[in-house]
């Protein structure tokens, strides 16, 4: 799953560097949320650093999601929503949090460069974080007492 949302990702990533941003249809933005909200979550962390991190998560992106559909381009603004809400409406937003977000720094220049053109300019500085992140995060497994 999480290979086909990466090879999905890289597509469109290298197709936008080829041709000009279209709106994107909301047929496709009903498959991606539905790629989105259904998800396996891996074994780590522990369940109960899960829920923290998925009610935290469910919390949060709310009021993130409107300076994110503010930073985006016009003609990806309905995308970000799209993806906000489907985080917000996941399975277990912490699994798709951590496999979105280094979407961002897929091709050359990034996909999140087109997407947020505002913030092109330091994509490429937190691009290392945002590719390590899920291994980063992983690290909740070894917090003592969970």
């Amino acid at each position: 799953m999480r290979r086909v949302l990466a090879v999905v990702v890289m597509s469109v990533g290298l197709a936008s560097a080829c041709v000009p941003p279209t709106p994107v249809p909301p047929s496709t933005l009903t498959q991606w949320k539905d790629t989105l909200v259904h998800v396996t979550p891996p074994a780590s962390p522990p369940p109960l650093v899960r829920e923290v991190l998925n009610v935290g998560i469910r919390a949060g992106i709310p009021i993130v999601c409107p300076a994110l559909v503010a930073q985006a381009a016009p003609e990806y603004q309905a995308f970000v929503t799209a993806t906000c809400d489907a985080i917000v409406e996941s399975d277990d937003p912490f699994t798709t949090v951590t496999t979105t977000l280094p979407a961002l720094c897929a091709g050359d220049p990034p996909l999140g460069a087109s997407v947020f053109p505002t913030l092109a300019p330091v994509l490429p500085a937190t691009c290392p974080l945002l590719v390590t992140l899920p291994d980063l995060l992983a690290l909740t497994q070894y917090v003592p007492l969970f």
